[in-house]
């Protein structure tokens, strides 16, 4: 039990951070999801009319701009990874957790697509 705790246990300076925030962060985080959402609602739209090779570069594009619309955000508030989930001290342990978990949604929507 001791090693989960470790795994997630959040730092004083994270915490520190998170009480810096306004209204204003939450009114922009909001209207970050809803960019989001309203552009895989369209990489839906178009994936029903294109094929496969262009249902995977439509959603390499969409994915592109998604993250580029984050990282724009984090720079324009001059945030750091944190921000994102992406502790500094834990970095190798969230991408090794990101991957895997990224891994098995990936073979998960293979097999449902037999």
């Amino acid at each position: 039990m001791g090693i989960l705790k470790k795994i997630f246990s959040v730092p004083e300076d994270y915490i520190k951070s998170v009480e810096a925030y306004k209204s204003m962060d939450a009114i922009r985080a909001i209207g970050v999801f809803a960019a989001v959402f309203v552009l895989y609602a369209l990489c839906g739209v178009v994936a029903l009319k294109t094929d496969d090779a262009g249902q995977r570069w439509v959603g390499i594009l969409l994915n592109g701009i998604c993250i580029g619309i984050v990282l724009i955000l984090m720079r324009y508030q001059k945030e750091g990874l944190e921000t994102v989930g992406l502790k500094g001290g834990n970095i190798k342990l969230t991408l090794i957790i990101g991957c895997a978990v990224g891994a098995l949604l990936f073979f998960l929507n293979g097999l449902s697509n037999i």
